[in-house]
């Protein structure tokens, strides 16, 4: 997923933000890109977050279910075939 393209241009986010200003008085800051490897722009990190969460929460139910089902079960209840 994600945005296939490339960013656009220093001048043409000038030129764009001039026009918002100008022609429709919207204040227009552009966002610096501080990298590429960095999970904080447009909602990315809180992805990446509820991903991990999720991730984990499978982890520990299967981690759970494989001790369920190791936990030897009581025998003393069971009634035995030569009583």
């Amino acid at each position: 997923g994600g945005f296939g393209g490339s960013p656009s241009g220093r001048n043409s986010v000038k030129k764009f933000c001039a026009h918002l200003e100008n022609r429709f008085k919207i204040a227009c800051t552009p966002r610096v890109r501080r990298g590429i490897d960095i999970d904080a722009g447009c909602g990315q990190l809180t992805s990446t977050l509820k991903q991990r969460e999720a991730q984990q929460k499978r982890k520990d139910a299967l981690s759970k279910e494989i001790n369920d089902s190791t936990i030897p079960k009581e025998t003393a209840t069971t009634p035995s075939l030569h009583e």
